[in-house]
């Protein structure tokens, strides 16, 4: 099984590949990795050449690659390609599972405020966008629970059997929620 791990350097995605290896992913499993930190805060005016940051930066995706390849082989899992981003954190993880053929994508959210609590933006673009089963968590757990939600889609569907097939569920607690948006349903300012 090939999985693609989306990392930022932050705790928060790293309780993500810590939780799906622990509790969910086949021996097996091949992850390959993405630094996704997004500089798409620099405005895009602004041309940074050779300097002190872009090095710095550099430094930094290093250093998050070198600790998750580390991560991933201690857990006794194969790591396969460090994939460094440049630019938009979600245009190049998506551009990775166009490119390659991959059975998941895992990735932490740093969701923090209304919707949003829940799925941060790129979670959020990587979850709408994506052709292959996501798994995403926010904290480090304890048990094996997962929770399915599904709309009325097809697709849905066909993600959460795909998942079933390539993930290790013994002993899982399994929880189901139906997601379907309706205007008639939602607040004016919803």
């Amino acid at each position: 099984m090939k999985a693609l791990f989306c990392t930022d350097g932050s705790e928060i995605s790293y309780n993500a590949i810590r939780n799906y290896l622990d509790f969910y992913a086949p021996k097996d499993t091949v992850v390959d990795y993405i630094c996704a930190v997004d500089w798409g805060f620099l405005p895009d005016d602004v041309i940074i050449e050779e300097s002190g940051f872009v090095n710095s930066c550099r430094n930094i995706a290093d250093e998050i690659l070198i600790y998750t390849e580390n991560l991933i082989t201690n857990a006794g899992y194969k790591f396969g390609n460090q994939i460094k981003l440049c630019g938009s954190a979600s245009e190049g993880i998506l551009d990775q599972l166009k490119e390659n053929s991959y059975d998941i994508v895992i990735l932490g959210s740093h969701g923090k405020k209304g919707f949003q609590r829940w799925l941060g933006s790129v979670s959020k673009d990587i979850l709408d966008n994506s052709e292959i089963p996501v798994y995403i968590s926010k904290y480090k757990k304890t048990e094996k629970r997962i929770l399915f939600t599904f709309d009325n889609t097809l697709p849905n569907l066909k993600y959460a059997e795909k998942f079933c097939e390539i993930t290790d569920l013994t002993n899982a607690k399994l929880d189901i929620i139906t997601v379907i948006e309706s205007p008639d349903l939602l607040f004016a300012n919803g």
